[in-house]
This record gives C-alpha cells, sequence and structure tokens, in this order.
C-alpha cells in the first residue's frame, strides 16, 4: 500500500504529535499574552489578527482593517511561534492517537502552522486515513490508498477492510467474532460520517455514546471539545448514560489557572479547584458553550477535580485518551452529588 506523495516526500520535517500536547502547546501560548509588558501586547495582538484573518477567510468574508494591519505588522512574530514550538524545519504537524479538537486546529493554522490528522488502528496496521494540504480541518482525510476500502454502517460505525487489515486476534476466536464480521470488515468502534469527497470525520466511540434516561443519544467527544477550550481547563468527562441529564467532571491546566490566579491574586495556589473565582469563570464558559448546544446535551452542572489526569495516576492511556470508565468508578460520590 503506497500513501500520498505529498506525505512521503514531506517525511524528513513532520513533527508527529497526540492533540494533547497541541492543547499544551495552545495553552502556553495563552498564558504568554496575560503576563503583562509589551511582549505579551504583540503576542496577543498576533494571536487575535491571525485568529480574526483566519475565521474571515473561513467565512468567505474579509477581515477587518485593524486585523488586517495586525496580521501585517506581526508577520515575524509568527515565525517565532512557529520556531519556537516546532522548530524551523516544519513542513506540517500531524496529529493522531485521539481526536484533535477543530478549535485547536484552526489556532495553529490561522498562526500559520499547516496541522495534518491521521487515523488507524493496531487492527489495520496503524494508518488509514491522513488528510492532506486541501482536506477540511476536522477530518482525517480519505484512505491512504485504492485498496483499502471503507464503509460506514447504518449506525455510522467506521469499518475497513483490506490488505493492512488483520485477519483476527492470535488464539482469540471470540473476540475476533465480535470485531470481524464474516464478509472480513473489521469494526472500529468508531463513529463517523464522510463527506463528498469521502474524507473521514471521526464522531467518537459508539461504546461511549450517551444516552440519557429520556432516550436522548448524545456524543460526548465535541461537547468536551468546546468546554476545553478555555484557558482554565485541562480535561472533561461528560456523565449522563442513564441519567436525566448531562453534567462534567473538569480537571484544571496548571499553565492556565497559574496565569489567572496571578492575575487576579489568588493566593491559596493548594486549593484552586475549590476557589469561587476560578469556579464561576470556567462554569460562565460552560454556560456560553451550552447556547450552541440542543437542549438534552447542555450541561446542567459541572465539578472541578483537585487534580489533572494523567499516565502517571492512571486516568490517561499512553497515548493520552481518558480512561472514562475508571474516571466514573473513581469519582462515582461526585457525580452522584451533582444529581439530587
Amino acid at each position: 500500500t503506497s500513501i500520498s506523495k505529498d506525505i512521503a516526500e514531506a517525511d524528513a520535517n513532520v513533527v508527529p504529535v497526540v492533540p494533547r500536547l497541541l492543547e499544551k502547546m495552545r495553552d502556553g501560548v495563552e498564558a504568554a499574552k496575560s503576563k503583562g509588558g509589551l511582549k505579551s501586547k504583540l503576542i496577543t495582538l498576533t494571536v487575535w489578527s491571525a485568529g480574526e484573518r483566519f475565521q474571515a477567510e473561513k467565512n468567505g468574508s474579509s477581515a477587518s482593517l485593524p486585523a488586517k494591519v495586525g496580521y501585517a505588522v506581526t508577520g515575524s512574530l509568527r515565525l517565532k511561534i512557529r520556531k519556537m514550538l516546532f522548530g524551523s524545519e516544519l513542513n506540517f504537524c500531524l496529529s493522531g492517537g485521539a481526536k484533535l479538537s477543530l478549535d485547536v486546529a484552526e489556532y495553529f493554522v490561522a498562526l500559520g502552522i499547516p496541522i495534518r490528522e491521521g487515523y488507524g488502528l493496531t487492527e489495520t496496521a496503524v494508518a488509514t486515513n491522513v488528510s492532506r494540504a486541501d482536506t477540511p480541518l476536522g477530518s482525517v482525510g480519505p484512505v491512504l490508498a485504492s485498496d483499502i476500502e471503507l464503509k460506514l454502517l447504518d449506525d455510522d460505525e467506521v469499518c475497513f477492510r483490506g490488505p493492512n487489515v488483520a485477519l483476527g486476534y492470535y488464539n482469540r476466536k471470540t473476540a475476533t467474532g465480535k470485531s470481524w464480521d464474516e464478509e472480513g470488515w473489521f469494526h472500529t468502534g468508531d463513529l463517523g460520517s464522510l463527506d463528498e469527497r469521502k474524507n473521514l470525520r471521526i464522531v467518537g466511540r459508539k461504546k461511549e455514546i450517551i444516552v440519557t434516561s429520556g432516550g436522548k443519544n448524545i456524543a460526548p467527544n465535541d461537547i468536551e471539545a468546546l468546554i476545553k477550550n478555555s484557558p482554565l481547563v485541562s480535561q472533561v468527562v461528560v456523565v449522563g448514560d442513564g441519567r436525566k441529564y448531562c453534567v462534567a467532571l473538569i480537571t484544571l491546566s496548571d499553565v492556565g489557572v497559574s496565569a489567572f490566579a496571578k492575575r487576579e491574586r489568588i493566593a491559596d495556589s493548594n486549593a484552586l479547584h475549590k476557589n469561587e473565582l476560578i469556579y464561576n469563570k470556567i462554569w460562565s464558559h460552560v454556560q456560553s458553550v451550552n447556547t450552541g448546544l440542543a437542549s438534552f446535551e447542555t450541561i446542567k452542572k459541572i465539578h472541578i477535580l483537585p487534580e489533572d489526569f494523567s499516565v502517571e495516576n492512571g486516568f490517561l492511556t499512553p497515548t493520552f485518551k481518558v480512561k472514562r470508565a475508571l474516571v466514573e468508578k473513581t469519582f462515582k460520590d461526585e457525580i452522584d452529588g451533582l444529581y439530587p
């Protein structure tokens, strides 16, 4: 199976990262905006003007004159940010291992840092899809080669068949039967959609779909990604399966909260997860996210946890995916407390 020419030729200058690292990088840039002084003001202007220009182009309109001027005079700073984060020889950044938030992808592309997304599983010899330069952000692109077959089931589960796909699990007949059907299609357990150009977009995990007590189906990943756009937030787990409504467990971003605490002169750094000002700031952000959601998707309550999720404390996998079942089991009392 051959991969696309542009990816092959760029291989020497590709920086592979997991989405969590990109989120941390964005948080670092955002924190630099709040340190005060001329440097912070210039970084603020750089990020703002780049974002304004990107959104205008995305919407088919023209950026405001201040944004155009700001973008023109901060070109060297955009290059400096790019070099500081990825070095001077970057061709593009390849994200994989978990779903990348659209807002994070747009943040870096606006600053002139090309982002591509890859998708695949161990059972498919890793990569099956990689986005190209002309692939819409938020998509993992088309299949890498014509002999990789892709289809969506009626419930939108993503399935693959091809020479790169394993025939089953070694000496595990029952497990193989659950993941491979009689026609040789491997069922990934991921939910997706395809556009007219066969670009695949991953929606979430089939087993992670929340079904409320009212029978509403909710994909938590996109909601979590929107909440994580706050510089104060590190990780989010939306809970609501079998419940009347959805709530969210939230962990704090060390970088973002430290900058906020310094700016607001919050003294007790050991109990920031209990600080009323930080809680209200995050809750206000969640309420803003709620305005763009269907009523049954909205987050009714939140709980801020005292410690961030990490590989070391067991709440993240080695590829920085949240172990939802473990989180919900460990913090059952906190979750139950959000439901009267």
